[in-house]
């Protein structure tokens, strides 16, 4: 009879348990397996394991890649947000009630139709019941006329806040979609790369030493957090900015994105200050890029530089080593 107990080790699918808090690991070992595959002899099992396995880490790979851009999309989506708050708080609610005040004292009974809380529901409560204190602010001044002025600036305001707070909420639910996405993506990944090991093993059942060549075990022993390295910052009109200085390698990958309205371009190159001129990468406002660092020029150039095309605008730029 089978053993009924805690079972041997190999029965439990290392891959998966080991990547279970962290996509990156998984990456990084789904990366790993299919270099070894592409490097290894063409054998008739290797040749069926590219095969099978390379539209499998892609389609990880894609999921993991958008979850990034996702993320990095609510992130900014939540500081927007949260600025344009805060801009109410400390600045706009208070501009607004000194121009009722000029018509109305503070005490009247008009100030007090249009202010019947003070200002505390701008301050306080949830977004939406202060979003709702500005429409309701704005409904009580539209149609007086010593309030047209007031009533665009309001409306302005209003009209943006409510665009911010509604990307926000369906950034978030990208971000939730991502996520689902890529644990999906991710249980196929570690289910393939269990199956391979496998199908090595019993290849190489004579000299399992092999299977080694084709999995690096040290992260599954070691495993690394989900984390990456990221920078963001502008870069003036015109101008170039140094982003990192350090040395790459032939796997070493990237990914890039555009936050702001000015078209950059991204390279390598020998100097902190050198622009980005034939050579590189070009990334429209919005736009984002994964790809490895050799894309961007001669790798014994250690200067990762983004130059702003535009001559009137500051650019913003985020970047994330994958690897």
């Amino acid at each position: 009879m089978a053993n009924q107990g805690t079972g041997y080790h190999y029965i439990n699918n290392s891959f998966k348990n080991a990547t279970d808090t962290s996509q990156r690991l998984a990456y990084l070992i789904g990366e790993d397996h299919q270099s070894s595959l592409n490097t290894a002899p063409d054998e008739p099992l290797i040749i069926q394991l590219r095969a099978s396995f390379s539209p499998v880490f892609s389609n990880f790979k894609s999921s993991y890649v958008n979850r990034l851009i996702v993320n990095r999309e609510a992130h900014s989506s939540v500081m927007s947000t949260s600025n344009s708050f805060e801009e109410l708080v400390k600045l706009k609610s208070k501009e607004w009630e000194l121009a009722v005040q000029f018509v109305y004292r503070e005490g009247t009974p008009d100030y007090g139709r249009i202010f019947p809380d003070g200002l505390k529901p701008f301050y306080s409560g949830i977004r939406e019941d202060r979003i709702s204190a500005i429409e309701a602010f704005l409904g009580t001044i539209v149609a007086d006329p010593n309030f047209t002025e007031l009533s665009v600036d309001v409306q302005i305001f209003i009209t943006d806040i409510n665009l911010k707070f509604e990307t926000l909420k369906e950034n978030h639910k990208k971000q939730a979609q991502a996520g689902r996405n890529l644990e999906e993506q991710r249980i196929i990944l570690t289910e393939n790369l269990y199956g391979n090991l496998g199908l090595l093993m019993n290849k190489f059942q004579s000299d399992p030493v092999q299977i080694e060549s084709f999995f690096n075990f040290n992260l599954l022993r070691h495993p690394v957090k989900d984390e990456h390295e990221e920078f963001s910052g502008s870069v003036a009109a015109s101008q170039t900015a140094n982003i990192i200085d350090r040395i790459f390698t032939d796997s070493s990958e990237v990914l890039i994105s555009n936050t702001g309205v000015a078209d950059l371009k991204f390279c390598l190159t020998t100097g902190a200050v050198t622009g980005c001129q034939s050579t590189g990468l070009l990334l429209k406002a919005g736009e984002s890029r994964d790809l490895l660092v050799s894309d961007l020029g001669n790798l014994n150039n250690r200067f990762l530089n983004v130059t702003n095309i535009y001559s009137t605008e500051i650019g913003y730029y985020s970047l994330t080593i994958i690897k």
